[in-house]
């Protein structure tokens, strides 16, 4: 994360403004350790967000839930990939929650 936070200090530099999109919370199989791992990758990572909030012009997910995630059969027919915020049955998994409390701790 200490990359990710470098990089966009060198594109504002410059004038940049970064913009981020894609699978922020990785797929693979779902288990209590690697939910977890994701909890805390990403309050790491919406901090950084904040942090550089004047150099990022947005952060898009690339979908809603993971029922339709288009990382399912990817890189192999039948693979089931778990990166988003709410899962196959659109409830929302603790990970959002993560997202929602380290934003809201920085507008305090």
């Amino acid at each position: 994360m200490v990359a990710l936070a470098g990089n966009i200090n060198c594109f504002s530099e410059v004038a940049l403004k970064d913009a981020f999109a894609g699978k922020f919370l990785i797929g693979g199989a779902l288990n209590d350790d690697v939910a977890s791992g994701r909890d805390a990758g990403a309050a790491e990572l919406f901090s950084i967000f904040l942090e550089h909030k004047t150099d990022i012009s947005r952060v898009t997910f690339r979908g809603v839930y993971d029922k339709i995630s288009w990382l399912n059969n990817r890189p192999v027919r039948w693979c089931t990939s778990y990166p988003l915020l709410f899962d196959r049955n659109y409830q929302p998994k603790p990970a959002f929650d993560t997202v929602i409390k380290t934003t809201q701790l920085e507008a305090k």
